[in-house]
């Protein structure tokens, strides 16, 4: 069901698009939040939506506008631009979305973008299609903080202040000299701690952590059981691979919940599998033929 902030929004573009105030446009999509921006999209035709989505000039806007969408909705989007722009999108996003979305594309748009990306961004992303995509190796970020247990507490955090760029740490991870996971520690502990303390000696030994094979309603099962905001990802010899962070299991849980709903009215699959109005509308169709000679003749 649409919200009431997102129909004002779309009503609101709409009236703007029939006046042709176009700067009006540029300073409303600015200013929205891209989960909503993704969402307005998906209301109107190509040519339209090309327009909208040209607006937002800044590229690092536009690719977390195209990470919120759809997979496949967004792999149908990239389809119709030019293959530099869609690598150029595709290189702002966290290696985990960038895979998700290449994994939905052609096999020969996937691999012309594959093989324009830079040796690091191609393994990373290659080492993620791997995996299957309901899998916790599917749905991991492999960008996070991992150190040393002999590391101190004063080197750990110089460690995260040089890596900004990666997503905010919510635990610190701890391995030894084989990469294997071994503790995990809040934030919190490390700063409190003296400058000198060795991480093995404050760590946490007893880590909650999953393989690479763990089907994703496990993951969340095991986030909402333990209160986490992120959890390990290690793969057959405990080594730590990557991270599951409590967004991306909150898109498993409501990805879960509208597979349940659809299956229990027997549409699951087919209009799973359907981002086009006719399609949805095929899908319906036989249920809610169903559903209305149902209240046709308990209205008789």
């Amino acid at each position: 069901m649409m919200g009431r902030k997102h129909q004002l929004l779309i009503d609101t573009i709409q009236r703007l698009l029939r006046r042709e105030a176009y700067t009006n446009i540029k300073r409303i999509l600015v200013k929205t939040h891209p989960a909503d921006v993704a969402v307005l999209l998906t209301h109107f035709d190509d040519d339209r939506r090309r327009f909208l989505f040209d607006q937002l000039e800044d590229v690092d806007s536009r690719s977390e506008v195209v990470a919120e969408m759809n997979h496949q909705l967004a792999a149908e989007f990239l389809g119709e631009m030019d293959v530099g722009e869609v690598v150029l999108l595709l290189q702002n996003m966290e290696s985990d979305d960038a895979a998700d979305i290449i994994g939905s594309l052609p096999d020969g748009l996937s691999k012309e973008v594959l093989g324009r990306f830079g040796k690091t961004e191609s393994d990373e992303v290659g080492d993620l299609l791997r995996y299957r995509e309901d899998t916790a190796g599917g749905i991991m970020n492999p960008d996070f903080i991992a150190l040393l247990e002999t590391t101190t507490a004063q080197e750990a955090i110089e460690v995260i202040r040089q890596n900004r760029e990666v997503d905010m740490a919510f635990y610190l991870y701890v391995v030894n000299e084989h990469e294997q996971l071994v503790g995990v520690l809040s934030l919190r502990k490390l700063v409190l701690v003296s400058p000198d303390t060795i991480l093995k000696d404050i760590m946490e030994p007893s880590v909650v952590s999953v393989r690479t094979e763990t089907d994703q309603e496990e993951v969340s099962r095991l986030v909402a059981r333990y209160d986490l905001l992120a959890i390990p990802v290690t793969d057959g010899n405990n080594i730590l691979v990557g991270i599951v962070t409590v967004d991306d299991v909150i898109d498993v849980i409501k990805e879960e919940a509208t597979e349940d709903m659809l299956r229990m009215v027997g549409a699951g699959d087919v209009l799973l599998n359907t981002d086009s109005v006719s399609g949805s509308a095929k899908a319906r169709f036989p249920w809610l033929l169903v559903g209305f000679l149902g209240n046709s003749l308990g209205s008789w």
